[in-house]
């Protein structure tokens, strides 16, 4: 027998503080609404649409709670958006301390590389403070570990750090904004680029980039033909390396 009418009660036109109070406990750490919450629905939100899907109402919508609601947790966007920066950087990267400093230090890098791809709309984020949010900090603390024996000054280590996080940002950036070029074809760019400097580079007004480009194709990398990005890339993460090698070496042999 369907019940009157007047006795159905949608649960939720229910007041929040009883519909918490019905809620078992198993749910209810589901259904309270907390900072880690709001960090992950605005996480999916922006893997899902780039960092302009991101406002507090949408969040609020896709959590199902009032806009209102998340000031109690986030005092405003931008306080929010440094909540997505850092919580981008999860997982925290496991490395072997015991492989040596250049190895960990490459790998260190590449992970960076691998977190910037996992979640790219955080490199829309503008970077204005150091790093002080707790995965940054453990991020340089496991950079950090990597140059405990080395020759090296506090700033320099921490300068090092900062030179190899900063050049994973870049290419990543860089790669990034040719994917979103639709006038450059995909997996293509280097091809692309030299296509376009062999119909700029006149030999009159750019003899140097002529002569180059005369001697055959730039981008070609012998014994890597079909890497050529992650050859560049690689290529520029070994020059750094062999730089603050060059330093260690200098600091020892003057000891």
């Amino acid at each position: 027998m369907k019940p009157p009418a007047e006795r159905i009660i949608v649960s939720s036109q229910l007041p929040a503080a009883v519909q918490a109070a019905h809620t078992p406990p198993e749910r209810r750490a589901r259904v309270e609404l907390n900072l880690d919450r709001i960090v992950a629905a605005a996480i999916e939100i922006a893997d899902r649409d780039g960092l302009a899907g991101i406002s507090m109402a949408r969040v609020a919508k896709h959590l199902g709670f009032a806009t209102m609601s998340l000031y109690r947790h986030v005092g405003s966007k931008d306080e929010l958006l440094t909540h997505l920066q850092d919580a981008a950087l999860s997982p925290l990267p496991q490395i072997d301390t015991g492989q040596g400093w250049r190895a960990g230090l490459a790998q260190w890098t590449h992970e960076w590389i691998a977190a910037y791809r996992r979640h790219p709309w955080v490199l829309d984020i503008p970077i204005t403070t150091p790093p002080l949010m707790p995965n940054s900090l453990h991020w340089t603390d496991i950079g950090l570990s990597l140059l405990t024996d080395l020759p090296l000054m506090a700033f320099e280590r921490l300068m090092t750090l900062s030179l190899l996080s900063d050049y994973a940002r870049s290419q990543v950036s860089l790669q990034e904004n040719i994917v979103r070029d639709e006038s450059v074809p995909v997996n293509r760019e280097h091809l692309f680029y030299e296509a376009a400097l062999r119909d700029l580079a006149d030999r009159e007004r750019f003899p140097a980039l002529h002569e180059l480009l005369a001697t055959g194709s730039i981008f070609e990398m012998p014994g890597h033909p079909d890497e050529g990005d992650r050859f560049m890339l690689e290529y520029g993460l070994e020059r750094i390396l062999d730089g603050i090698e060059v330093l260690v070496n200098r600091r020892r042999d003057t000891a």
